[in-house]
């Protein structure tokens, strides 16, 4: 095979490979943030972390030598770290954007004075308040077809939210919280 591309690494530099890449992801994915509209982040954030997984194993698939035992366990463990790194951001991205408690707290920070948990509460998402904060989680609810609202009235849409209500339930009780938010 003239002129083709011919490289093998170690299990080391494979993983060491796979978490180089990585930190792409929240410095892609923070640029696109300022630059895409609304709509698009959340599948954008989905296909570059597909992309990126796709890339890692397409480096691996096109490495010289025989399939083995030894390449899969390289292949496994480079996907498993870049896993991990993809929940892991997820997991911070989910707490600095949708966290109540952290929300607060900058607030509390961006006062840079002793305050009251009333004007705390009005000046929560740069002066939207905890009522906008409610207000978006309904219409969220209800845009993902969990929820409906009638006459001022919030429902469970059956079998949809009725299910995930359940998923949900079940997963606070196997962690043993007496309630969560």
């Amino acid at each position: 095979m003239t002129g083709a591309a011919v490289f093998s690494f170690s299990l080391p530099i494979e993983i060491g490979i796979a978490l180089a890449l990585a930190p792409l992801l929240p410095l892609l994915h923070v640029a696109a943030l300022h630059l895409l509209p609304r709509a698009g982040r959340g599948r954008l954030l989905l296909g570059a972390s597909l992309a990126m997984l796709a890339c890692y194993v397409f480096g691996v698939l096109f490495q010289q030598g025989a399939w083995d035992f030894m390449r899969l366990q390289r292949l496994i463990a480079g996907l498993l770290a870049l896993i991990g790194w993809l929940l892991a951001y997820v997991e911070a991205l989910s707490l600095i954007t949708r966290g109540y408690t952290l929300g607060l707290l900058s607030e509390l920070h961006r006062r840079n004075r002793p305050t009251t948990e009333e004007d705390l509460a009005h000046g929560y998402a740069g002066g939207q308040g905890l009522e906008w904060a409610m207000r978006k989680r309904v219409d969220d609810l209800i845009a993902l077809g969990l929820a409906r609202e009638e006459a001022g009235m919030l429902h469970l849409v059956r079998p949809k939210g009725v299910r995930w209500a359940k998923v949900f339930a079940a997963c606070i009780s196997l962690i043993g919280f007496k309630q969560t938010g």
